[in-house]
């Protein structure tokens, strides 16, 4: 048996160890978690160290800050940046639709495929500019008089909604296919009575006219950017399926927002309809991570544009290492939040 005074002498010196080993660890300066590693790159070689923080945030290293991603984005071609991460543009709503701010990167779970994918980059962004290509529907069924003073209204709510920096474009479509009116503009006002003027004739080709107009959005990973179709939602001569427009859309990640410019009994049937006729333009809305608005009255117009541009001013930005390089076959994708209630708005795949 052990004396009790050598006892005591070994519990002392054990504890005296262990205050040591633990004044030591608390001498010890903190490295940050998320510090990045030094990406060993000859200095002012952007596409290598481009190339570097890729490798980094693939291999499962921190996160992209903000200022990486911007390396990463001016030192590689668009393609290339595609190809080593998928980036994803997300609006979150409660049940009210009313964006959600302040959540973190831990909040979020990307699932490709069905499978859990590590964020690489992630940030919540208020107040940037925007661009958006603004579709209008010139067809014969939207020259009513009715339907004329729903356009302006429609036209006159969105224009006001839009911010210092903001660029448009507007296309018209018809008959004649889509026609372009002017470039690029931050005075949406300037737009207004040449949209006025033009003449509504001939069938509605929706589905051609969002596949056409997705082809006008520059591919511009991290920008943000939307396609806002008005329309009273009739198409009588499409000749691309809904996949197309959404194809098209996916390609550059844009979301299309639909506004519906319908009657009372146009309201009514979509609702009550097994198979509604706006439903191709739902889906569409839904498939790209944008929303579908059915506007009766200045009111709902005025509610969808204030919608779109809370859209627009707060996103979060995600991105994550596809399962393996795009090769053209579409890829499912899921964005899920940890908080009951909520709702993600974001693209539903890509190729």
């Amino acid at each position: 048996m052990i004396p009790f005074a050598r006892r005591a002498s070994t519990v002392y010196r054990l504890a005296a160890l262990l205050l040591l080993v633990a004044w030591g660890a608390l001498m010890v300066p903190e490295v940050p978690a998320q510090s990045p590693p030094n990406v060993p790159v000859p200095a002012g070689d952007k596409s290598q160290r481009a190339r570097a923080l890729l490798d980094r945030v693939n291999s499962g290293g921190p996160p992209l800050t903000d200022a990486e991603l911007a390396e990463v984005m001016e030192g590689l071609p668009t393609e290339q940046v595609d190809v080593s991460m998928v980036m994803l543009a997300a609006v979150v709503v409660d049940r009210r639709g009313r964006p959600v701010r302040g959540l973190k990167a831990r909040s979020f779970k990307v699932l490709e495929q069905g499978r859990a994918r590590p964020i690489s980059w992630f940030s919540e962004e208020t107040d940037r500019p925007a661009r958006i290509v603004l579709l209008l529907d010139t067809s014969g069924s939207m020259g009513t008089p009715l339907q004329k003073q729903r356009t302006r209204d429609a036209l006159e709510t969105l224009f006001w909604k839009f911010r210092s920096g903001d660029k448009l474009m507007m296309l018209s479509f018809a008959a004649d296919g889509v026609q372009q009116h002017g470039g690029w503009t931050e005075e949406p006002f300037s737009l207004f009575d040449t949209a006025a003027a033009l003449r509504r004739e001939g069938r509605t080709a929706i589905i051609d006219a969002l596949a056409e107009a997705a082809a006008q959005v520059p591919p511009a990973p991290g920008e943000r950017q939307a396609i806002v179709l008005v329309t009273d939602g009739l198409d009588n001569s499409s000749e691309k399926e809904k996949a197309d427009a959404v194809r098209a859309a996916r390609a550059i990640g844009v979301p299309i927002y639909v506004v519906a410019l319908v009657g009372e009994d146009r309201a009514i049937q979509e609702k009550r309809a097994q198979a509604p006729p706006l439903r191709p333009l739902r889906e569409i809305a839904r498939l790209t991570g944008g929303r579908f608005f059915l506007a009766k009255d200045f009111f709902e117009t005025d509610k969808a544009a204030v919608a779109v541009r809370k859209d627009l001013r707060h996103q979060y930005w995600l991105g994550f290492k596809p399962l393996q390089p795009p090769d053209g076959n579409y890829r499912p994708i899921k964005v899920e939040v940890d908080r009951k209630g909520l709702d993600v708005l974001t693209r539903q795949g890509y190729e």
